[in-house]
């Protein structure tokens, strides 16, 4: 049901507006939760402007991912919230994870594993605070190749 609405939006693009403090974050983890219980889907990078927005997201989504597993008898999503410095094991465990949050620079740099990840493994992108993001951040979030 949530893949056939995907593929009915626009470009694949759901906004999700409001004032501050009316739950976007929140609304956007639970769309990302629905992406990574999506068989279509499963994989997402998660980018926002800023480290304290990349890691308040990244522990939104697991968090929500840690109580919908306890209710539902489900796996609890791997997500990682993702640094410059990567080592080659890390960048393996990474191609295996379900979401990878960073800011939108990470992923033009070709020696880390993160566009490598948002290639190949991702089939979604969440943006938070896109209202503090420059458009080409997203461009480069949005086609990292």
């Amino acid at each position: 049901m949530f893949s056939r609405f995907v593929r009915v939006t626009r470009e694949g693009l759901i906004p999700i507006c409001g004032f501050v403090g009316s739950s976007k974050t929140h609304m956007m983890s639970l769309m990302a939760f629905l992406f990574l219980v999506c068989p279509s889907i499963n994989s997402i990078y998660c980018a926002a402007p800023s480290h304290v927005a990349v890691s308040n997201f990244a522990a939104r989504l697991f968090n929500l991912g840690v109580d919908i597993a306890a209710k539902l008898d489900w796996n609890i999503p791997l997500v990682v919230r993702a640094v410059e410095i990567v080592p080659d094991l890390m960048g393996r465990v990474i191609m295996k994870v379900h979401a990878v949050c960073t800011t939108p620079h990470l992923v033009g740099e070709e020696d880390l594993f993160y566009s490598e990840f948002n290639n190949s493994a991702a089939r979604g992108v969440i943006f938070d605070e896109t209202g503090r993001m420059h458009k080409a951040d997203a461009f480069q979030v949005l086609s990292p190749g």
